[in-house]
């Protein structure tokens, strides 16, 4: 009977929905459970108790900490948020739906849960693809991120548009996040980038399957501590608005699309 369909289909879109937000509530809460794990593992040991005069044993030392790596299965993660200036000059939020216009300024901060290798490409309206990063013109081309610390695209001041007398422009940013460096990749030397060949670029752009979450907190203004370099990123802090993580937890390389439009 139609009723009965009618039901059953609400039943069938009420489970799709239930399950697609508990796999959102997994990843978010994931990512910051990663975040809290990592600054519990990096706090500063209490002093240590006064020796005995006369100790039995000779003093063992101290262990040195190991790299940020997985402490459960979850696979590896790369977060994105994109912040766009206000009319304020305050950076904000914004979805990557947004189309950005000439004047307008932005900033990408990218973070990952664990430690790795980060390559960023660029391909503009289906022209070859770029290598932007690792360059040598920042960081003397060296790549290497630590997990749960901000990392900015750009890396010193902001993306800014120009304009465009052919219509929207559309340019894909591939984010490639790998546990171990790539092979046979050097650094671009311009800040313009360099030329990729097509074939591996689709070999290193290969999608991974993912779990992921995004529009989080959007129009949610810059924290001081996003905001700042070479320190790691606290639970308190408002997690990333796009969150991918592999559904394989051995699966050493994820990535991320994110395409930007502009009049």
């Amino acid at each position: 009977m139609p009723t009965n369909r009618f039901f059953l289909l609400v039943l069938l879109f009420g489970s799709i929905a239930t399950t697609a937000l508990a796999q959102e509530d997994q990843v978010r809460g994931g990512w910051l459970e990663s975040r809290s794990r990592l600054e519990r593992r990096t706090k500063p040991a209490a002093a240590p108790a006064p020796k005995p005069a006369r100790p039995s044993n000779p003093a063992v030392p101290a262990a040195r900490p190991a790299p940020a790596q997985m402490e459960t299965a979850q696979g590896l993660g790369i977060g994105y948020t994109l912040f766009k200036k206000d009319a304020a000059g305050e950076f904000v939020r914004v979805t990557t739906q947004e189309i950005f216009k000439s004047g307008d300024s932005a900033r990408l901060l990218v973070e990952t849960n664990v430690d790795g290798y980060l390559y960023i490409f660029s391909r503009e309206d289906g022209q070859p693809p770029t290598l932007l990063y690792p360059n040598t013109q920042v960081q003397n081309g060296k790549n290497f991120i630590p997990a749960h610390q901000a990392f900015w695209l750009p890396e010193e001041g902001e993306l800014e548009f120009d304009n465009v007398k052919t219509g929207p422009a559309k340019e894909t940013l591939t984010l490639v996040f790998s546990e171990r460096p790539l092979a046979n990749l050097p650094p671009a030397t311009s800040l313009d980038g360099a030329p990729v060949d097509l074939a591996k670029y689709n070999e290193i752009a290969r999608a991974t399957e993912v779990r992921q979450v995004g529009n989080l907190q959007i129009g949610l203004r810059l924290t001081t501590e996003e905001g700042t370099r070479k320190v790691r990123i606290r639970k308190t802090v408002p997690p990333p608005a796009y969150i991918l993580v592999n559904r394989d937890a051995k699966e050493s390389r994820i990535v991320a699309n994110i395409q930007l439009t502009h009049n």
